[in-house]
C-alpha cells in the first residue's frame, strides 16, 4: 500500500497483526527525499500556542501523511518513525488513543 508524505508515495508494508505498524520500502532516493522532507517539518506542529497538543480532529487536520480510500485521502498520525531501519507506526483517527499516544521521531535528522 501507498502512503502520502506532503503528497509524496511511500510504499508501506503493514506488520503481521498491526495494520498501523510496519515498514516504509525505500531505495537510496526516497529515503533521502524523505528526510529532506521530514526535515522541513515544524518540530511543534501538534501543538498549539501554549505548548498543549492539539485536539485530535485538529492533529489529524495538520497531519502531512495520509493513505488514499475510495473517499478521497485518510489523515494518518505518524507515532513513530526511524529511517535507519524504516520502521514506522501510524494511527487513523478510528485507532487514536489521544494524548497517551506517544510521539517519537528516531533516526531523522
Amino acid at each position: 500500500m501507498d502512503v502520502y508524505y506532503q503528497n509524496h508515495p511511500f510504499r508501506f508494508e503493514q506488520s503481521p497483526g498491526d495494520p498501523a505498524a510496519g515498514r516504509l520500502l525505500l531505495d537510496h532516493e526516497q529515503r533521502e527525499l524523505l528526510t529532506t522532507l521530514l526535515g522541513t517539518e515544524d518540530e511543534a506542529w501538534y501543538l498549539d500556542e501554549d505548548g498543549e497538543r492539539l485536539p485530535a480532529d485538529q492533529l489529524f487536520a495538520l497531519s502531512q501523511w495520509s493513505v488514499p480510500t475510495r473517499d478521497g485521502r485518510l489523515k494518518l498520525l505518524c507515532r513513530f518513525i526511524n529511517l535507519q531501519n524504516d520502521s514506522v507506526m501510524f494511527n487513523a483517527p478510528d485507532d487514536y488513543p489521544g494524548d497517551t499516544s506517544s510521539w517519537v521521531r528516531a533516526g531523522a535528522p
